[in-house]
């Protein structure tokens, strides 16, 4: 099994059941943080326990920049929930800005920023975490 398992306008999940990993692609849209919370549960609900323990890549290559404290705010208890479920993960950006933004807020929650900047990386990285936590 794997390929697409959840879909809207905001997210598409992908499973790689081979390598233990899902893959959350965020689309180019910009919702109110909220409405992106709503999207980013649906995806999450798909399959967690099955999911418990693989990776989870968060693809916000094609997502518009967003920096405000509020933001944050309202999506941590979903990022929070991610992290009780997968064994590890990885933030993938398309810039060099979006891979400095990660680290500092890594950093300031005092965890290990996993970050990359294109995907055969960001599934090697979290593969490794995989690995060393097992």
């Amino acid at each position: 099994m794997g390929g697409i398992v959840y879909e809207d306008e905001h997210v598409v999940v992908e499973e790689r059941e081979a390598q233990r990993i899902v893959i959350v692609r965020r689309r180019p849209t910009r919702p109110e943080p909220l409405e992106l919370v709503a999207s980013f549960r649906a995806a999450l609900a798909q399959n967690s326990e099955k999911h418990r323990d693989w990776g989870l890549i968060i693809d916000m290559r094609e997502a518009p920049g967003r920096n405000d404290d509020a933001f944050r705010d309202d999506t941590a208890a979903t990022t929070a929930a991610a992290r009780r479920i997968f064994g590890c993960m990885v933030t993938l950006v398309g810039t060099a800005a979006g891979e400095l933004h990660v680290r500092r807020i890594s950093r300031e929650d005092g965890r290990e920023p996993l970050v990359a900047r294109d995907e055969p990386t960001a599934i090697s990285l979290c593969l490794q975490a995989l690995a060393a936590a097992s």
